[in-house]
């Protein structure tokens, strides 16, 4: 699992919103998982201008908090992190 949410950094995705971790893991146990993904960018070498920016759903909290996104805001223009003034 973290090997493949390490990967989407190749993508060059401005934002990283994973799935239901609990799914396959014990309830509660979704910051757990948060910790091994941010270890793992760490141990496979991903530089910190290259990360998207992870928003982490923890139940059952986020699952019902709207995510809502501007489509005009700068984060969005250019390509990969560089909208973020990340080059």
């Amino acid at each position: 699992m973290f090997a493949r949410c390490a990967d989407v950094y190749h993508l060059a995705p401005k934002v990283f919103i994973p799935g239901h971790m609990t799914a396959v893991a014990v309830q509660s146990s979704s910051l757990e998982w948060k910790v091994g993904y941010l270890k793992q960018l760490d141990a496979v070498k991903v530089p910190q201008e290259q990360r998207p920016e992870v928003l982490w759903m923890v139940d059952p909290n986020d699952y019902l908090r709207p995510l809502v996104f501007d489509p005009k805001d700068d984060r969005w223009r250019g390509a990969g992190n560089r909208a973020r003034g990340r080059d």
